[in-house]
């Protein structure tokens, strides 16, 4: 099962193609794909070659494109341009925010949370509910390893322009799910965090907004750890609340004379 956002992206992409072309099997499908058939029935409009006019003489300079689309099709691979064409729409339509989401965000958000909310994403994907289910059925029963095969022939970590780099940008921070449990913990005694009604719903915004790579349950795990190691058991890690602070003065200010009220407290318990 893939994991990263991007590949996801790629993969409802691919089998949403597969499904609209009608045909049979995916190897029929990657056939296609090889021939050029596919790429270039969605690429090029409809031209006067394809007028049904037995009297229809086509110009010279018509015939030269038709040969220069020939010897197009003769040395270009066109399962990778196949490919790379779905990554650079996919990057194009994705927002900053979007593009640089945790890879382990939930299928079923993937499609409510960013597909349907981004206009030129949904457009281009042009999956359905139904057709977005089936491929996340596929996807968690046993994949056959050939279905999306072509992706291992580009390299897996290729630089998708900018987004890379607007990654590792945004996970210098380097936090465990327990120090970003506890950053929650005091933006959320604060109010400064967007209202939810229910805790899981906060916790899985909260994730989105800092690209936190974990599931809602390991998050929930840390959360009520963090609770309990600072309020109950009073072990909790002063090393760990140094570390925070940096950033919680920075984004949530309003929380720091908490936060460092609690780190004093600890510091006198844990010194006796």
């Amino acid at each position: 099962m893939t994991t990263n956002i991007l590949e996801h992206l790629e993969n409802i992409k691919i089998y949403t193609d597969y499904i609209n072309s009608g045909l049979d099997t995916i190897e029929m499908f990657w056939e296609e794909i090889d021939k050029g058939n596919f790429t270039l029935r969605e690429s090029v409009k409809t031209t006067k070659f394809e007028v049904n006019n037995r009297d229809f003489q086509p110009s010279e300079t018509e015939l030269k494109e038709l040969e220069q689309e020939r010897e197009r099709k003769v040395n270009i691979d066109f399962s990778e341009e196949y490919i790379r064409g779905i990554r650079n729409k996919i990057e194009t339509a994705l927002d900053y925010d979007q593009a640089i989401i945790p890879s382990a965000i939930e299928l079923q958000d993937i499609f409510e949370n960013i597909i349907q909310e981004n206009g030129n994403l949904n457009e281009y994907l042009s999956t359905s509910h139904e057709v977005f289910n089936r491929y996340a059925n596929i996807i968690g029963n046993d994949l056959p390893k050939h279905f999306f095969r072509k992706l291992s022939q580009i390299e897996v970590n290729e630089p998708i322009k900018g987004i890379t780099d607007k990654i590792n940008h945004i996970h210098k921070n380097d936090f465990s799910v327990f120090e970003w449990a506890t950053i929650f913990h005091y933006a959320n005694e604060k109010n400064l965090l967007e209202p939810f009604n229910t805790k899981k719903e906060a916790w899985g915004n909260f994730m989105v907004i800092h690209k936190i790579d974990t599931t809602l349950n390991s998050f929930k795990t840390n959360y009520y750890s963090v609770k309990r190691r600072l309020y109950k058991r009073q072990d909790y890690p002063i090393a760990k609340f140094e570390k925070i602070i940096p950033f919680i003065e920075k984004n949530y200010q309003k929380a720091l004379t908490s936060l460092i009220s609690d780190k004093n407290i600890l510091e006198e318990e844990q010194a006796e």
